[in-house]
């Protein structure tokens, strides 16, 4: 019997025997997904031509063969990658950044800010960018592209684990569940991610996986459909989210825990962890996504089920631009309407190129009686630079000799349509020259950033689309790191500044009234996030140097006070260090010591500045002498006016005894006086008899 050859299908054993216990299991997955790449068939077809047309196969194969038949010109100008380097470009120069904020009154805004720089330090270690990029070139290239989330050990020799973002280079390689309708596909059931592996490495790999029916010669065993070819296995992640109710209780500490795998003894809770009994205040049953991993070929399962921590498949699409029709969803990238007018460009080219190398080809007018022994010479005319072209005289012809015919034009009508054809292109895209960095009709600034921004509003659907992946990433993170960073650890976090700074999480401490909590818990609270787009810090800060360079050029006064600042932000070796010695010399009060330091000691004077400092204290001593005097002046004045006061009332008393003396009223007084004496003497109680004292 002849060996078979192409994929392996229409020949299936029972079902019961595919899988053994698992057969169900895998039965299911391989009709899900022969149903999930049938109803996105069009669109991979449709992408898979327009990334090899983007590689540059852009002449369709029945004319190219008639050209190189004729041999004819086929000419490919390419200018596909410019307009989808614009949509990457702008995807790398605005660079998404995840944000985290409490989502309710149990959450923290330190604790938010602990899960934004934890996922900022998860970016840069896994070198997160490629991973947005890679799939922010698929969905313009192609209208797709994916991204993922995994956990890893931390080492070799320990429990704890870290999570990574990683890039899926294959945009093909995911196959999502066709009823999911959310662009984020958050609303899976299942998804696959493949790859084939020849089958030697998949022996390798797998050695104790059953290949017992794996002989392509005994057509009763081939089974598997393209799962299996005669050179190639294909091996996917199945990846399945199921509903199962789990048991919620509100506990009097005001936090909301699962406790359905908690041991209930008479109504009574107990805590896993400290083995307490926890005081429950209600109960109520609720629906969470229990997400697993199995490893398949399509007839055996490899290795699984894993059960993922987290509730959200951990698989991000970026999608380019969609259309839906009724049932029907096509997608595409930069490139699919853009392939005709690319077509159009290269034949106009090449028809060009094609008539402008057949002029010097132009035919010699001759007689047959001028090249009569010659034939030789002239039939190189045309493909080789000959000194000179001997030539008969013909005697039917006087006086003629050979002459060529003159050369055609260039054709005007080919020029516009290669212009026209251009233009189609940039018309089909949304990409003018303005937005790709060439020169335009435009003449003013203004009119420049009007065409580039029509650029940009034409393509801001695939860096919103990207945005809207990663929002979705950082949903999965903030749900999945409470669950890996689960126990008491040192974390590094990134802060926007790229600085970095250690934070113990999870951390029980005992407080001074003998109870002991957890501080920074990050399971407590839930937690919103948003994505932000713009310039990475690194090109804000060199944005920032140039408005504080135009600041000092026209205020130069300014570098006298910000100079330290504006050369910190320079991308020098040293300029730390040199901005800290410019903040040492600023007047005291702009620049105050850090936690630590010694304030720093005052310049010393200039004599410009002592000899100012000497005018002063004399001036101010000066002036001081002068309000002495005058304060002495002025206690004369008042010294003078009291004692003539004093005179006055001296003489007025001197007036007032003569007065009395003259009329008698002098004894009267004193007897009064005396009466009060005595009152005074026998406590207030006047005698018995004054008049008789």
């Amino acid at each position: 019997m002849a060996k078979e050859t192409g994929p392996i299908a229409n020949r299936p054993l029972p079902d019961e025997e595919i899988g053994g216990e698992n057969a169900d299991l895998l039965r299911i997955a391989r009709e899900r997904y022969q149903k999930a790449i049938d109803n996105d068939q069009d669109n991979r077809d449709r992408a898979v031509e327009d990334l090899e047309f983007l590689a540059g196969d852009q002449w369709p194969d029945e004319i190219r063969r008639q050209r190189q038949d004729d041999s004819r010109p086929i000419l490919t100008i390419n200018r596909m990658p410019q307009f989808v380097r614009q949509v990457t470009g702008d995807i790398r120069q605005n660079r998404p950044s995840i944000k985290v904020r409490p989502g309710d009154d149990k959450a923290d805004d330190d604790i938010a800010e602990i899960y934004a720089g934890t996922i900022r330090n998860i970016e840069y270690a896994s070198d997160a960018l490629i991973a947005y990029q890679t799939a922010g070139e698929g969905a313009a290239q192609c209208g797709i592209g994916h991204f993922r989330i995994v956990t890893a050990y931390s080492s070799d020799d320990s429990f704890e684990q870290d999570i990574r973002i990683e890039a899926i280079n294959d945009h093909f390689a995911v196959t999502w569940d066709p009823h999911a309708v959310r662009k984020t596909r958050s609303d899976a059931r299942y998804c696959f991610v493949e790859e084939s592996v020849d089958i030697e490495t998949f022996k390798a790999r797998y050695p104790d996986a059953d290949t017992s029916g794996w002989d392509f010669q005994d057509q009763g065993r081939t089974r598997l459909g393209d799962w299996l070819t005669h050179e190639t296995v294909r091996i996917a992640e199945y990846w399945t989210v199921e509903k199962e109710q789990r048991t919620l209780a509100l506990i009097a500490d005001g936090r909301t825990i699962d406790v359905t795998d908690m041991t209930d003894v008479d109504g009574t809770y107990i805590d896993a962890e400290t083995g307490e009994p926890l005081t429950v205040l209600r109960t109520r049953k609720a629906w969470r996504n229990r997400v697993e991993m199995r490893i398949i070929n399509g007839g055996e399962v490899l290795e699984g089920p894993f059960a993922w921590p987290g509730r959200y498949i951990p698989v991000v699409p970026v999608l380019g631009e969609e259309i839906h029709i009724q049932r029907k969803t096509i997608r595409h990238g930069v490139i699919q309407h853009a392939k005709d007018a690319q077509r159009m460009y290269n034949f106009w080219r090449s028809a060009q190129t094609e008539k402008i190398a057949l002029e010097p080809k132009v035919p010699w007018l001759v007689t047959p009686s001028n090249v009569i022994g010659f034939e030789e010479i002239w039939k190189q005319a045309n493909t080789r630079n000959l000194p000179y072209l001997p030539f008969n005289p013909d005697k039917d012809a006087p006086g003629y000799k050979p002459e060529r015919n003159a050369p055609q034009m260039g054709s005007a009508a080919m020029a516009n349509e290669v212009l026209t054809a251009a233009d189609d292109m940039k018309a089909t895209t949304g990409i003018y020259d303005a937005g790709l960095g060439a020169k335009s009709n435009e003449t003013s600034g203004v009119a420049i950033r009007a065409r580039q921004q029509e650029s940009d509003i034409s393509t801001v659907a695939y860096i919103d689309n990207l945005s809207r992946a990663i929002t979705h990433a950082g949903r999965i993170l903030v749900d999945l790191i409470p669950k890996i960073y689960d126990s008491e650890r040192i974390m590094r976090i990134l802060n926007e500044d790229e600085s970095t700074e250690a934070v113990t999480i999870n951390q029980m401490i005992q407080a001074d009234d003998g109870t002991v909590r957890k501080v920074n818990d990050l399971s407590l609270g839930k937690y919103d996030v948003y994505v932000t787009t713009g310039p990475s810090f690194s090109t804000k800060r060199a944005e920032a140097v140039e408005g504080m360079v135009d600041l000092v050029r026209a205020v130069p006064q300014v570098g006298e006070v910000i100079m330290d600042i504006l050369v910190r932000n320079l991308d020098w070796p040293g300029a730390e260090e040199i901005a800290e010695r410019l903040r040492k010399t600023l007047p005291p009060g702009l620049a105050e010591p850090r936690e630590g330091e010694e304030p720093p000691e005052p310049p010393p004077p200039s004599p410009e500045q002592m000899a100012a400092a000497e005018a002063e204290q004399a001036d101010m001593e000066l002036k001081a002498g002068e309000a002495a005097r005058k304060d002495a002046e002025a206690m004369a004045d008042i010294a003078k006016t009291n004692a003539e006061t004093e005179a006055k009332q001296v003489e007025t008393a001197q007036k007032a005894m003569e007065l009395a003396m003259q009329n008698g009223s002098l004894e009267a007084m004193i007897a009064q006086q005396v009466q009060a004496m005595l009152a005074q003497m026998f406590n207030g109680q006047p005698p018995a008899n004054p008049g008789a004292q």
